[in-house]
């Protein structure tokens, strides 16, 4: 891995370190545009509870890493922000997949198993 691939894994880690940053991509995602209100309470309606300074420092990653810009009082996503939901969709059906029965005992590297 080069130093250019290891910064893009630093940041790919740092917007999935959290289920609230995730869920934040995917509403704007599904929405295009969401205010702080409808965002906290797409979050809040998955029984996470996100407070005001959570919000902010959640936003503001997203915001750095250029996945969603924050305008008139409102979140969009990018068009960065939307291939990267992309690709979190294509990683979520590979779990989808296992729980659904998909045999991947041929894989070299099953993380379903402990």
């Amino acid at each position: 891995m080069n130093e250019k691939e290891f910064e893009i894994l630093k940041i790919v880690a740092d917007v999935t370190a959290s289920k609230k940053r995730l869920l934040i991509l995917i509403a704007l995602n599904d929405n295009l545009f969401l205010g702080y209100n409808s965002i906290r309470d797409t979050v809040d309606g998955h029984g996470i509870t996100v407070g005001s300074s959570e919000m902010y420092k959640h936003t503001n990653v997203l915001i750095k890493h250029g996945l969603i810009e924050h305008v008139e009082n409102k979140f969009i996503i990018t068009d960065r922000g939307k291939k990267f939901v992309i690709g979190l969709s294509f990683l979520m059906e590979t779990f989808e997949q296992k729980q659904k029965g998909t045999d991947f005992s041929g894989d070299k590297y099953n993380i379903m198993e402990d």
